[in-house]
């Protein structure tokens, strides 16, 4: 598919997928082999029920078999929907979905609360699952006291995970990024392993390579750790007695191929590969979208492999997924590297940022940064001049407004912004807590939130995912 048409693409599947957010109707598209390419989020909170992925999963089947029509004799149903073949030329087609009235628009919040809640609930009692068989362990008569102490030790450091999680669960809005730092695969990778070897059946392997010097991530441990939690889970139930299970982290560098696309920037890949089950034909196209398990047992589930894609996505990951019935399934995932963090557009033009911030020696630092980054920086220290510069830079693409200024309040200056129709991310900068005293009319104004004294490293990251 030529750039133009992929871009074209894009822009269309986005826009539907915002519009119809907001008033309960769910959408989904997905490409001629039938897998996912975006769905909204009442179309998410759908398919967390057993009954709607079962319904799904008949759709999409009957649909790429061209028997669309054959489909409402199949399964009877009351649920409404409306589909359609899109065509930008002969080699960019795919099919969209439509459910109108899928969910009221007053429960939106509702439903996506819970699915989260039952995500965190799913990755927590893997992890208790964890801490009992270690238990289990650690009650044995004949353990020498070098062994009870390494087993206490991961008791601990399980809990100190689930305590993540649940902190996660308690946040409503909170400011990510504080908690962002270099993630270490082999740390974390060898950290389940030991959380999990008691879960393991003996006749199962665990073979993990990884490169000396792994190229630089940034994000936060605990969704890492998640994300490789639940597909080794994934792998280990999918065998049955016996078997291997592969992870490996490569450095890539360049251009890599990934089906009909390509991955131009450097990246690190995560690949987990197990010799079990594997995964039917037919139910292959839906697997990472939740509602289906890869793993032998006599219920459906798959709500850890949702949990994945939805990490993945949020660091701007691509996930393929590859597996033959009775052979095996292997999932490689691409994160591309933080030294990527650039702002410089796919045009070559540099994006401009405002910094607003009173105090000359942190003004500097940060616009020392922001250039290093190939960013055009634009600074003032008054809550006035940033009005007066937007007014001069109507395209500046995002903006660093501490609270305090000289002659104003940024907040103030922020509001006034949105009045002005400035659309562009906004984070406020504080160094006390500020989020309490605020109105929602003002919440909803800054896109977030940093507490100062800046970590640059975070701020890099922070505005990376919001431009």
């Amino acid at each position: 598919m030529a750039k133009k048409e992929i871009e074209n693409a894009i822009t269309l599947i986005n826009a539907i997928t915002d519009l119809t957010s907001s008033n309960g109707t769910g959408i989904a598209f997905i490409d001629l082999n039938g897998i996912l390419i975006r769905s909204n989020l009442i179309f998410d909170s759908l398919m967390a029920e057993n009954n709607f992925s079962v319904f799904w999963n008949e759709l999409v089947e009957f649909t790429l078999k061209g028997k669309k029509a054959d489909f409402e004799e199949h399964m009877i149903t009351e649920r409404k929907f409306f589909s359609s073949k899109i065509s930008f030329n002969e080699n960019s087609e795919f099919y969209i979905f439509i459910f109108p009235e899928a969910v009221n628009s007053t429960d939106i919040k509702t439903k996506h609360d819970r699915t989260e809640i039952r995500a965190f609930s799913h990755d927590l009692n893997n992890i208790f699952n964890s801490i009992l068989n270690i238990s289990e362990m650690l009650l044995a008569d004949e353990l020498v006291i070098k062994e009870k102490l390494r087993f206490v030790g991961l008791i601990k450091d399980a809990s100190l995970r689930g305590v993540e999680i649940n902190n996660l669960i308690l946040r409503q809005k909170k400011d990510e990024s504080q908690d962002i730092g270099s993630i270490h695969f082999r740390h974390i990778i060898e950290k389940i392993i030991s959380h999990i070897e008691f879960n393991l059946n003996k006749g199962i392997n665990i073979n993990f390579t990884c490169p000396g010097n792994q190229f630089k991530i940034l994000g936060r441990e605990i969704d890492f750790y998640r994300i490789i939690y639940n597909l080794i889970i994934n792998a280990i139930e999918s065998i049955d007695k016996t078997g291997n299970i592969f992870i490996s982290i490569e450095n890539n560098i360049g251009i890599s191929t990934l089906d009909n696309a390509e991955l131009k920037n450097s990246h690190v890949k995560l690949t987990v590969k197990d010799d079990g089950c594997g995964i039917p034909k037919e139910i292959k196209a839906g697997i990472i979208n939740g509602g289906i398990s890869t793993k032998i047992k006599n219920y459906e589930g798959g709500l850890g492999l949702k949990i994945v894609r939805e990490l993945v996505e949020k660091y701007n990951g691509t996930i393929r997924l590859k597996s033959e019935l009775n052979e095996g399934t292997t999932f490689s995932i691409y994160f591309p590297t933080s030294d990527l963090i650039s702002g410089t557009t796919t045009a070559g033009k540099r994006s401009k940022i405002l910094i607003a911030e009173d105090e000359l020696t942190v003004r500097e630092l940060l616009t020392e940064l922001f250039q290093f980054h190939q960013f055009e920086v634009i600074t003032v220290s008054s809550a006035n001049s940033i009005l007066k510069e937007f007014e001069k830079s109507p395209d500046i693409a995002i903006m660093l407004i501490d609270k305090k200024l000289r002659g104003g309040d940024g907040l103030e200056a922020a509001l006034k912004l949105r009045e002005k129709n400035y659309s562009k991310p906004i984070i406020l900068a504080s160094g006390s807590a500020v989020e309490e005293s605020m109105s929602p009319k003002e919440k909803a104004t800054v896109d977030l939130i940093i507490k100062k004294p800046y970590n640059f490293e975070h701020l890099l990251f922070t505005i990376n995912r919001l431009l």
